[in-house]
C-alpha cells in the first residue's frame, strides 16, 4: 500500500481529516482513539512514496461523521469504517478509494471538490486542499445510526480461499465436513460468497477424460511424471519444472530444473528415489511418462534398467493418458497464475509461487 502525502490529523475541534487515496488497498489510521475496536492481525507492512516503510499488527472499526458543510445543505453522515489498519505514529488518515468501491460506495473529484454517492445519492462532499481531495468527520457515539460502510467484511470462506492458493469452495467445505484439519471451523453458509476476480484470470474450464484406472495398491507401486516449461527466467536461473506423483498417495515432488535434458531429468529422478526410500521406506516399482526425448534418453532408461524399474511411455499427442501428471501440472500453473495476478508479483517469481500451490496441494483434499 503507498500513500504520497501526509496531512494533520485533527485540529482544534477535534474535528479529523481523512485523506482519499485510490492507491491504499485499505484504511488506515495513525490514531488510536478513533477505533471502538481493535483487533490483532499478522504483520502487515506499509511504504510510502517516499520509501519510508512502516508495520502494522493491528485492524479494527472507526465510526465516525462525515461534515460537508452548510453550503452543501445535507446532512452530516454517520458511516463506520471497517478493517481500518492502525499504524502507530503514522501522521495521517487514509481513506482507500478501492475499499469504498468495494463496499458499493462511488467517490468522485473534480477540480474543486471530492464527493462520495451510495445507493444512487450523494451523502458527503470533501474539499480539495492543493492537491489532496479532504473529508473532515468526527467521532460518532455509539448509539448513532449508521448510513453506510465504506469497506465489506470479508467472508472467512474468502479468507480461506485465499490463504489456501485459491482451492475450491467445495473442496473447503469438504475439508470442514470431514474435520480434516484442527481448528477449522468455516461458516460455509454465512452469506452469498463472491466471485473471485483472480480465479477466472488463472484457471480455465475443459471436459475431464474418463477415469478407468485402478488406484494403486501400495506407495511406490506407480509413479508419474511430466516437465513442464519453459517458462521466464526466474531469479533463481530456472525455465522448467518437473513433478514425480505417488499414484497411491498422490503426494508430488517438485524440482525445478535450468534445463530438460535427460542427464538433468536422470539426476532430479535420482533424488526423487532416494527420499522415496528414505521417507516412505519403499522402492518404485513403475513409472509412467510421456515419450519426450527426455524421459527416453540412455541416461534414464539406463537408471530404470539398473533399479528393475518398468518405464511405460503413452503414444505421442495423447497427454490424457498420462492425466495424473499432466492435470496436477496445470493445476500448479493454474494456481501459481492465480496468485500472481492477485498480488501483482512478477513472472520472475513463478518458482517461489508454484512451490506455494504444491505445498498446499499436498495438504489438502483432492480428487
Amino acid at each position: 500500500m503507498f500513500y504520497e502525502h501526509t496531512y494533520t490529523i485533527f485540529n482544534g475541534n477535534k474535528t479529523y481529516y481523512w485523506l482519499t487515496d485510490s492507491a491504499a488497498s485499505s484504511h488506515i489510521s495513525g490514531n488510536l482513539s478513533l477505533f471502538k475496536t481493535i483487533y490483532d492481525t499478522p504483520p502487515i507492512t506499509i511504504q510510502t512514496a517516499s520509501r519510508d516503510t512502516f508495520t502494522a499488527t493491528q485492524k479494527g472499526t472507526i465510526p465516525m461523521q462525515i461534515i460537508s458543510g452548510a453550503e452543501h445543505r445535507i446532512s452530516d453522515v454517520p458511516i463506520t469504517l471497517l478493517n481500518v489498519i492502525y499504524v502507530p505514529n503514522l501522521p495521517t488518515n487514509l481513506l482507500s478509494v478501492g475499499k469504498m468501491a468495494e463496499a458499493g460506495v462511488k467517490t468522485v473529484f473534480t477540480n474543486e471538490m471530492s464527493y462520495v454517492i451510495y445507493d444512487n445519492k450523494t451523502i458527503a462532499y470533501g474539499t480539495k486542499e492543493k492537491t489532496l481531495f479532504v473529508f473532515k468527520a468526527i467521532p460518532i457515539k455509539d448509539d448513532t445510526q449508521e448510513t453506510a460502510k465504506l469497506s465489506k467484511e470479508t467472508p472467512q470462506i474468502v479468507l480461506w480461499h485465499h490463504r489456501l492458493a485459491h482451492t475450491s469452495y467445495t473442496t473447503l467445505e469438504t475439508m470442514k465436513q470431514l474435520h480434516t484439519v484442527n481448528g477449522y471451523y468455516l461458516d460455509v453458509h454465512s452469506g452469498p460468497i463472491p466471485q473471485c476476480i483472480s480465479c477466472p484470470f488463472g484457471k480455465q474450464i475443459r471436459f475431464s477424460f474418463q477415469h478407468t484406472e485402478k488406484i494403486p495398491t501400495n506407495i511406490g507401486d506407480l509413479v508419474v511424471s511430466d516437465v513442464c516449461g519453459p517458462f521466464e527466467l526466474s531469479i533463481n536461473g530456472y525455465k522448467y519444472f518437473i513433478t514425480w506423483i505417488d499414484c497411491k498417495s498422490r503426494f508430488a515432488t517438485l524440482d525445478f530444473l535450468k534445463n530438460k535434458e535427460c542427464k538433468t531429468i536422470t539426476e532430479s529422478f535420482k533424488k526423487y528415489m532416494a527420499w522415496i526410500l528414505r521417507q516412505k521406506n519403499t522402492q518404485i516399482k513403475k513409472i509412467r511418462t510421456d515419450n519426450g526425448g527426455e524421459y527416453i534418453g540412455k541416461e534414464f532408461q539406463a537408471i530404470c534398467a539398473k533399479s528393475g524399474i518398468i518405464h511405460g511411455t503413452t503414444p505421442p499427442y495423447t497427454p490424457e493418458l498420462n492425466g495424473i501428471a499432466e492435470r496436477y501440472n496445470r493445476t500448479l500453473q493454474e494456481g501459481a497464475l492465480t496468485l500472481q495476478h492477485e498480488v501483482e508479483l512478477s513472472n520472475k517469481f513463478w518458482v517461489s509461487t508454484i512451490h506455494t500451490v504444491n505445498f498446499i496441494q499436498n495438504r489438502v483434499l483432492h480428487s
